[in-house]
């Protein structure tokens, strides 16, 4: 496998010394084991650990045959589409193979850790169990991928309210832990860096449709820019004064508009090329204007696809089209035209 990487001559020696005869001992509290060698793995806490790990995995998907794969450092997940029991059997198989794999590889596969959810509407889906080293795996109707939580409907409401809880909870420990601070403006970096960053981590995925849980997340800022206009100690601006006036005064934007900045922001930079996914780019529809005498009104440059169920009405796609059909006029936005610079200075102006 090395040659199909390009490591020969000198390379492959000095890779191969560098994995060969290393010894290692586990230390905890003061106390550290006899010296013992490692015959597999490579250097704990190391900068080449996860480079060779990724080199020695790279193959894994060779042996997948009937499903899809993401493979994202040691996080392998096999999806595919079940609409029979010949598809449930296709998706055992590569998870066998997988089996053998690393068998093959001398990888040991802990099954206690793995699971599988199906995302389905359907009433009644269909029912299927799969195992994976002779271990039958969990099914589950919530998963947490890259920090967001998946449930099996794709409402998100579970991640919705774990993020309300999380923020809140930090957004109390800055109140008491900072409550000597005498700047505004150490506040604000406080709450941009541990809370906001909380409310807007991959809302791309996850933007709320219902008021419901617009208004459950947007009870964090109203209760941030209160505590500022109590700390703030101007006469312009108090604890009374309505959630508009203080997000004008901190010149700060609602998490409904913060969150529409970021759909739109990701469909510029699918359609600028800086987001390399071929396959959400296919989804986009423009509007293509028909030349009609008896009707004069505004083309607008999306037209996004009907659906009659609200999950696809807000598709992220379908929400980026929508977003830009209603903020293209009073933002003054050219999708086409404007760099990244610009458009984040449209959105997000004071």
């Amino acid at each position: 496998m090395r040659y199909n990487f390009g490591i020969t001559g000198e390379m492959w020696g000095w890779f191969k010394s560098y994995l060969t005869d290393r010894s290692q001992r586990v230390a905890k509290d003061g106390c550290c084991s006899e010296p013992y060698f490692s015959t597999s793995g490579v250097p704990q806490g190391s900068h080449l650990g996860p480079l060779l790990f990724n080199i020695f995995i790279n193959d894994i998907v060779s042996v997948i045959k009937h499903s899809k794969c993401l493979l994202f450092a040691d996080d392998l997940k096999l999806y595919k589409q079940i609409n029979s029991e010949t598809d449930s059997q296709l998706l055992q198989n590569d998870l066998d193979n997988i089996n053998n794999w690393c068998t093959i590889n001398r990888m040991k596969l802990n099954a206690s850790k793995c699971f599988h959810i199906k995302f389905t509407r359907k009433r009644l889906p269909l029912l299927s169990n799969y195992t994976l080293d002779a271990t039958v795996l969990q099914e589950v109707n919530t998963m947490r991928d890259l920090g967001i939580i998946l449930d099996s409907k794709l409402n998100f409401i579970s991640h919705i309210e774990h993020v309300a809880k999380s923020s809140n909870k930090m957004l109390g420990l800055i109140k008491r832990m900072a409550k000597g601070f005498k700047s505004i403006q150490s506040f604000n970096t406080l709450y941009n860096a541990l809370v906001l960053s909380r409310l807007e981590y991959g809302c791309q995925i996850w933007n709320p449709s219902y008021q419901v849980h617009i208004d459950r997340l947007e009870r964090v800022p109203r209760s941030f820019t209160r505590f500022l206009a109590f700390k703030s100690n101007n006469s312009d601006i108090n604890t009374r004064c309505s959630y508009e006036d203080r997000l004008s005064y901190f010149k700060m934007h609602s998490l409904k508009h913060r969150r529409d900045y970021h759909d739109l922001n990701c469909l510029h930079k699918l359609l600028s090329g800086t987001m390399s996914e071929p396959n959400l780019l296919m989804e986009i529809n423009f509007t293509v204007p028909k030349h009609n005498h008896r009707k004069c009104r505004e083309t607008k440059t999306f037209t996004p696809s009907f659906s009659r169920t609200q999950l696809g009405k807000f598709s992220p796609i379908n929400r980026f089209e929508r977003c830009y059909n209603e903020l293209e006029s009073k933002y003054n936005l050219d999708i086409y035209n404007d760099s990244p610079i610009v458009w984040k200075k449209k959105l997000l102006q004071p």
